[in-house]
């Protein structure tokens, strides 16, 4: 009798499966695979928030520099501004206001010396300004699209101060650099 108790526990001992280098592998699968699909679904999410856009109502301000005194009445208030390049619709003129053209240039200045036979040359900051041309300012309205990791675009062109656009308005075109806006 003794016999059986011993031969029904060996059994139980039998039935039991040993841990196996198999079992570590499908344990591993399983744990790439939730900590894969985790990874795309946020993954997903930050992509869809970088493709992400809403639209706005945009003011910007540009410059343009040496415009000729003969052409500064060409821009209106009203006129339609387009792209020059892509010849898409950037916004409507809303104002525009003209000052003298002035550059700031540096000129050489000769110093005497106190003995009179030799002398420095310096150079000395001047604002120079020029007959006839002036920076013409235009402020302009459009609706543009934010883009994160972009920033505003109208019909596609990027708006940004620094940006150098080249812009037509129905009388006038010319070379702008934006300078301003409501870039929140």
């Amino acid at each position: 009798m003794n016999n059986n108790t011993n031969n029904s526990s060996t059994k139980t001992k039998k039935a039991r499966r040993k841990f196996n280098i198999i079992d570590f592998l499908i344990l591993l699968i399983i744990f790439a695979v939730i900590s894969a699909s985790i990874y795309a679904i946020v993954s997903w999410s930050n992509i869809k928030s970088l493709w992400s856009t809403s639209t706005v109502e945009l003011q910007y301000t540009v410059e343009l520099r040496g415009v000729d005194k003969a052409f500064i009445n060409n821009i209106k208030a009203g006129d339609a501004v387009t792209d020059a390049v892509s010849k898409n619709q950037l916004g409507t003129v809303d104002r525009v206001d003209s000052v003298k053209y002035t550059v700031f240039d540096y000129v050489k200045k000769e110093i005497p010396s106190e003995d009179g036979k030799t002398s420095t040359v310096n150079y000395e900051g001047v604002l120079s300004e020029y007959p006839d041309k002036y920076t013409v300012t235009v402020y302009i309205s459009s609706t543009a699209e934010y883009e994160k990791g972009i920033g505003y675009t109208i019909n596609g062109r990027r708006v940004a101060v620094g940006e150098i656009i080249e812009m037509r308005f129905p009388e006038f075109s010319s070379t702008a650099y934006c300078v301003a806006g409501n870039f929140n």
